[in-house]
């Protein structure tokens, strides 16, 4: 299969493109980051080590649009608008700043002992530089950026229904920034159409919501996807 596709790029003249645009598709592992204040005795030690060892790691989705623009030498300035559905498995669901945050486990009386799929949606404009290191039509590149995330609602599922969704909107902050980067490689099909692949670390950067227990996400993730060139 990859024998066709080689020989099928080779036969054009590429040229310095103004830019590109396309889709694209990517999954995520990612988890819940918490820090405390240290002046906070409301949760003891024990707890705190219990909230976070009861958390784990889950796959999440991206999906939609990027649109690059040409700035300088193998220089590219990228933005785009995705849907991204980012989240952990828990034990823990009770607020952890009930001043400022919905109190899920006195709102939908949720069971005790039971893990939960707690996995947030949000609308994603990243705006990153991407830089390029020229091949004929195989080249490898880096970005590094930052991603503004508008949250739109929560998704809860227990382990022991998973067919059921709980659907909230919380009372936290309406909008996040993450710092991403990653590294990858694309390949033109034809003089118009690359191929790429990339790994992505992404760190939310503002906290969740106001309160002792700083929460945020933390994701590394595989995305590829198709771009054009104009």
């Amino acid at each position: 299969m990859i024998l066709p596709i080689w020989i099928f790029g080779q036969n054009y003249s590429w040229k310095k493109p103004k830019g590109t645009y396309g889709f694209i598709l990517g999954f995520d592992l990612g988890m819940r980051h918490l820090s405390f204040e240290e002046n906070y005795t409301a949760l003891k030690e024990a707890q705190k080590y219990y909230l976070i060892d009861s958390e784990s790691a889950l796959l999440s989705f991206r999906l939609g649009f990027d649109y690059s623009w040409f700035i300088a030498e193998d220089m590219y300035l990228k933005t785009g608008l995705r849907l991204t559905n980012p989240g952990y498995f828990s034990q823990q669901l009770e607020s952890l700043n009930n001043k400022d945050k919905l109190a899920i486990n006195q709102d939908i009386g949720l069971e005790k002992n039971t893990t939960y799929n707690h996995r947030y949606f949000f609308l994603e404009l990243p705006l990153a530089w991407r830089m390029i290191y020229q091949g004929r039509n195989c080249r490898s590149f880096i970005e590094a950026g930052i991603s503004t995330q508008y949250y739109i609602s929560t998704n809860l599922k227990a382990a022991n229904n998973p067919v059921e969704t709980i659907k909230l909107r919380e009372n936290i902050f309406p909008f996040y920034f993450s710092g991403l980067i990653g590294i990858g490689a694309e390949y033109d099909l034809n003089d118009k159409i690359p191929v790429f692949i990339q790994l992505v670390c992404r760190y939310q950067l503002n906290r969740i919501d106001k309160g002792h227990v700083k929460e945020g996400l933390i994701s590394l993730g595989i995305e590829t996807g198709t771009r054009y060139y104009f």
